[in-house]
């Protein structure tokens, strides 16, 4: 059997430090957002909520390409996230807010992985973390004083922006 890198045993302890609150959260999550509730399992409602109207499997396919493309590029799962919330429904701030989280996520994850494939490289990224932590938080207050239709616009002109650059 191969030997286990040293940094595997702090990752590892460092996840199941986490690993109560975790929990703790997915209980809150539950008791406040329930799968089901009465209003969705009434028989007087005749309305379907427009997520219902996605499809059985958006969830999975948009979640699994969000994942894919943040593992593969190290970014771009927001660029399927934002979409995939606006088209299940949700509100343009919200759906940029709730596509941090999904991202947090899914790089905290990509993070660890490239950590234990030795592909991480802390000097460099330090360099960046401190400007990226103003710029966060600056955008994060400037999000909600921003119309929706001008976030809709902004977030369309990176897009092309980005997509333009990369192809040249």
């Amino acid at each position: 059997a191969t030997p286990l890198r040293p940094h595997f045993y702090i990752i590892k302890r460092f996840i199941d430090s986490l690993q109560p609150y975790c929990l703790k959260t997915v209980r809150l999550f539950t008791l406040h957002n329930p799968l089901f509730s009465a209003k969705d399992i009434s028989m007087n409602s005749k309305r379907k909520r427009k997520s219902d109207r996605t499809g059985k499997h958006a969830h999975l396919l948009y979640g699994s390409l969000c994942g894919f493309l943040n593992g593969l590029f190290g970014s771009g799962g927001g660029t399927v996230a934002v979409p995939a919330f606006e088209k299940n429904g949700t509100e343009p701030k919200k759906a940029h807010a709730s596509s941090v989280a999904l991202i947090f996520v899914l790089s905290l994850v990509t993070a660890v992985i490239y950590l234990m494939n030795g592909k991480l490289d802390f000097g460099t990224a330090w360099e960046y973390i401190p400007y990226g932590l103003i710029g966060a938080i600056l955008g994060s207050f400037l999000l909600g004083k921003i119309p929706d239709r001008l976030i809709r616009i902004i977030f369309g002109l990176l897009m092309i922006a980005s997509g333009v650059r990369m192809i040249l």
